[in-house]
């Protein structure tokens, strides 16, 4: 989801926080904080963790909402009439366990490990970035990459057979699947998945859920939403076939 999308939905937000979000006293407001107009003392801790050689517009409307934690991704999914992706790495034994949309919506019917196919190429996907070797921007195939994200259409062949931008890269997205919740609900332990601009190469897959999960109250410039909606009566006849 967009920086645009989520700023949207989040001027006029409904509904309210989730079971295991009780603990939020309101929603998250990178985009504020960025401009210094705002925002909480978490939001300001995260957009100042940006990488220094990043984008002198880094929540440009069209780039990817970051800086937000689970439960901010979690109600802006259910908002706009969708809800998060599950991953397959729910609590064991749950009903959603082994559903993993997230995997499906990257690499297609044939569950490839890649949008674009079964091998891990370099110049396709936007990821394999290190702050520490030097951000610069550079061009590859005809799509920009530099040392952050960027509009999903900018990686023209980082597309899944179903025509989803960026599954692999660019950011890592929150997904539905926690792991069995402590006493402390912020502390839950939640999966990201897909891969970012850091992530290097060898392990942004459509089969990633981030180097480790983090507290459902994270937040870093890495992470951000990618929703899920069920299928319609139609479009459940169409892909069983005739």
């Amino acid at each position: 989801m967009t920086v645009a999308d989520f700023e949207t939905w989040r001027a006029d937000a409904g509904g309210g926080w989730g079971p295991g979000c009780t603990w939020k006293t309101g929603i998250s407001d990178p985009v504020a904080a960025w401009s210094d107009a705002g925002g909480s003392p978490s939001d300001v801790a995260c957009v100042g963790s940006l990488w220094k050689d990043e984008s002198t517009t880094p929540f440009n409307p069209e780039n990817p909402i970051r800086c937000v934690d689970w439960c901010d991704a979690e109600r802006f999914c259910e908002g706009v009439g969708e809800r998060l992706c599950m991953a397959g790495a729910g609590t064991p034994g749950s009903a959603t366990d082994t559903i993993d949309e997230f995997g499906a919506l990257c690499g297609g019917p044939q569950d490839d490990f890649e949008p674009y196919g079964t091998v891990a190429q370099t110049g396709v996907c936007n990821v394999g970035w290190s702050e520490d070797a030097g951000c610069v921007v550079n061009t590859n195939g005809g799509a920009v990459f530099g040392c952050g994200p960027l509009p999903s259409t900018t990686y023209p062949g980082c597309v899944s057979p179903g025509g989803i931008n960026a599954a692999v890269g660019n950011v890592q997205e929150w997904v539905h699947d926690c792991e069995l919740a402590p006493a402390d609900a912020a502390a839950v332990v939640c999966f990201r998945a897909g891969g970012s601009f850091a992530t290097p190469l060898a392990n942004a897959s459509c089969s990633s859920l981030g180097s480790v999960p983090a507290a459902r109250s994270a937040k870093d410039p890495f992470t951000g939403i990618r929703c899920c909606a069920d299928l319609t009566p139609e479009e459940q006849t169409k892909a069983a076939g005739p």
